[in-house]
Order: structure tokens, then sequence, then C-alpha cells
């Protein structure tokens, strides 16, 4: 691997706007990233929907990033996590399809009496099958979601409208934190489940305290492990 690796990205097929911080700008990265916008992969497709049907897509634009020149994979949606195996099995490259693998390092990282927080797009669309797609149906964890939240709701889930307030965003998304710090006292680390809340970390951590995981920090490392050099 060469100080030039780059990390290729899955997209969502959305028009939103990229707030700085997140995956899919550029600029949050100190190393070369490469984008492949998987069509009709809409968030309520993905999220909501969990729609088997987008596994062939998304594999497609998998073995088009690899073959592109991308070094390591992952996806701008935390929900991918579903198509994990079956990714992993379609390219050559390393690849996650989601921050959420994180969960069971983060749980081993704690005290055992220790919960490790979810930040997710929609609390209802977490089910069983997203834990276990990543071995983490035995870890403690209590969830937040954001689908309740009106600016979150109504611009990034239904894409009803296109212009996003950040400010507003951002304090739906401390509130939320906020409330889940403060209904689990016993709460360890906070694993940011959605790729779109990603650029708020650094104001949740400054409220809670805790460490903050999300596909960001993943991407730092996995391309850390792709270009080392002698010391």
């Amino acid at each position: 691997m060469t100080r030039e690796a780059a990390i290729g990205v899955l997209c969502l097929e959305t028009t939103l706007p990229t707030i700085p911080g997140h995956i899919r700008d550029p600029d949050t990265f100190p190393f070369p990233v490469m984008y492949g916008t998987v069509p009709g992969a809409t968030p309520d497709r993905l999220v909501t929907g969990a729609d088997p049907r987008l596994l062939d897509p998304f594999v497609a634009a998998a073995r088009k990033l690899e073959a592109d020149g991308a070094a390591a994979i992952t996806g701008a949606c935390g929900f991918l996590v579903l198509f994990q195996e079956r990714l992993t099995a379609a390219v050559g490259v390393p690849l996650y399809a989601s921050g959420l693998i994180q969960l069971p390092m983060i749980h081993r990282m704690l005290r055992p009496d220790r919960k490790v927080g979810l930040l997710v797009a929609d609390r209802k669309a977490l089910t069983r099958r997203h834990l276990a797609a990543i071995d983490g149906e035995g870890v403690p964890v209590c969830v937040a979601g954001m689908a309740e939240q009106p600016e979150f709701r109504e611009v990034l889930l239904e894409g009803r409208r296109g212009e996003l307030d950040v400010a507003r965003l951002e304090g739906e998304v401390v509130g939320q934190v906020e409330r889940l710090a403060r209904d689990n006292p016993d709460l360890g680390a906070l694993l940011i489940e959605c790729a779109d809340l990603a650029p708020f970390a650094a104001a949740v951590q400054a409220r809670v305290g805790l460490p903050v995981f999300d596909v960001v920090t993943l991407t730092r490392m996995v391309h850390a492990t792709l270009t080392r050099h002698p010391r």
C-alpha cells in the first residue's frame, strides 16, 4: 500500500446537503476518498424497508470502486450493516459496510457493567438482525433514535425539504444523547450509527464527556492500516 491509498464510500441516492465532517465530504479526510452512488438506494428503502433487492446494486457499486482503485470500502449509511457479510465476500479489499461493526470492540474496551449507547437514524428500524450481522447481539446497549426529531425526519430521512438547518439538527442530536445519558448512568461510550450525524460528534462529546465512535473514526483507522511506514 502507499501513502495515497484511497478509501471507497458506497453512497445512498440523495440530494441532501453535505455537512463538513461528513463522510461524503472529501475534506473530512487527509487522504483520497472515492464515492460511488447506488441507484435507487434511498434512506427509506435501506433504513426503514431493509430492502433485500438493494444488495445487487450495492455489490456492483463496491466492485466498481475496487476496480477504480479503492484500497478499502465503507458505506455512508450504518444500516448497510445487513449486507456486511455478502458485500465483503464480493470484493477483494477490506470492506466495512457500517460503523456499527465497532460495537463488539467498544464493548470489550469498557468495564463489564457499562453499556454502549447507539445513536441511530430510526430506533424502530434497528433490529436483532442488524446486531447479529456484526456479532453484537450480546452487547449491552441503550439506543436513541432520530426519526421523531423534525429536522432530521423531514430533511434527512424523508427528504421532504432540500435545505438543512444545521444548528437545529445539532440541537436535536445533542438533546437525544443527553437524554440517553441521563436515563442510563451506566453509559460507557457512544457509537453513532448514522453517518449523517458524525459531524456532531464533537458537540456530543462536549456534553456527555464519553468516547464517541462513528464511521469517520473507523475510516481513519482503516486508512492508517493501509499506509504503514517504517520508523
